[in-house]
């Protein structure tokens, strides 16, 4: 993500500060008194400014470096930790980049106050403001400003705009546990097995011959003693599908994220993802479908973890993480909020 302007008829160039204005200013002046006024004590005390501002001048920095600011990540859960990079190279006649990221609901910084003063050196120049999600959904994270300043603080570089990224933060992993050991599956059939009829090798039932119906599915002790051809059918190889339903209508109750006060709704997607979690860890195919949205969320069935795997531990193959991803995408400020006055 790069920091340049947004407009770029506009390009960034370095600028006298208001600092370097007003010491050009004292040492001007105090020099021209100290010649009309025959005083060489003024002479005296304006020497500092003179001497800083031709330093500037003579140091003025001439080259305009490329800005770059990115996430490190932004796919993560409630109360994980990433962090807003920001990179300047090369910074030739720089002395200090300053970074200052835009504050988001429900996002702790470090520092507490978004911004970062960073030493130019010789080469490229790195800075970075750790930032945490505290509530899932998703969000756009990297919209802030980035200036370079010269020595003595005389010449500035921006701020330059830089645009945001949007990062989705899924519910943290909340597990529960059963009174009763459950047996984890060994394939890639969930505990419960689906009860529709389809190829596979577990028997259902004996049903006279219909139209389609293959040769070798004839079941010829029956058909012989019925004098009616009968075929043999089974189970699909296929695990019970879970669906699980999120009302995304209306918010009751204040938010404040992993550490304070729950809504309803943040009650709704936590407990859907810790839903999630425990029936993909038994191999279970879960499917999530939210309504009450602009566009309403709906993730088909799908398998997720192995069944070995830790229940915090996400497959790339794996259901959970869209199915998690959808109910943390709703947008909250679509939500009819409704706080109790009590």
């Amino acid at each position: 993500m790069s920091g340049l302007p947004g407009d770029d008829d506009v390009p960034p160039r370095w600028r006298p500060t208001l600092l370097f204005v007003q010491g050009a200013l004292v040492a001007g002046v105090a020099a021209l008194l100290a010649v009309l006024a025959h005083r060489p004590d003024l002479l005296v005390l304006a020497t500092p400014f003179v001497v800083i501002t031709a330093w500037s001048i003579a140091s003025w920095p001439d080259h305009v470096p490329a800005v770059h600011a990115s996430l490190r990540r932004t796919r993560l859960r409630e109360g994980e930790t990433s962090a807003w990079d920001i990179t300047a190279e090369p910074s030739v006649g720089a002395e200090q980049l300053v970074g200052v990221l835009e504050e988001v609901p429900h996002v702790r910084t470090d520092p507490e106050v978004p911004m970062t003063i960073a030493p130019v050196g010789s080469g490229a120049t790195h800075a970075s403001i750790t930032w945490q999600p505290l509530r899932w959904g998703r969000r756009t994270i990297g919209n802030g400003t980035v200036t370079l300043v010269s020595a003595w603080g005389a010449a500035r570089l921006g701020p330059i705009p830089t645009a945001g990224t949007t990062a989705l933060t899924s519910p943290g992993e909340e597990t529960f546990s059963l009174v009763a050991a459950a047996p984890h599956p060994l394939g890639l059939v969930g505990l419960n097995r689906s009860r529709r009829p389809g190829d596979g090798t577990e028997f259902a039932d004996i049903r006279p011959f219909q139209r389609g119906d293959r040769l070798r599915r004839v079941h010829w002790p029956v058909s012989a003693r019925t004098g009616q051809i009968h075929v043999r059918t089974t189970y699909a190889e296929q695990d019970t599908e879970v669906l699980l339903v999120v009302d995304a209508l209306v918010d009751v109750g204040v938010s404040e994220g992993v550490e304070g006060r729950q809504s309803t709704l943040d009650l709704e997607v936590r407990a859907a993802a810790a839903l999630t979690t425990h029936l993909l860890a038994r191999g279970e195919r879960v499917a999530l479908r939210a309504f009450g949205m602009p566009t309403p969320v709906d993730v088909p069935a799908g398998t997720g973890l192995d069944s070995s795997a830790a229940s915090s531990t996400v497959s790339p193959r794996s259901t959970r993480r869209p199915a998690l991803d959808a109910a943390a995408s709703h947008s909250t400020g679509s939500t009819q909020v409704l706080a109790p006055s009590c």
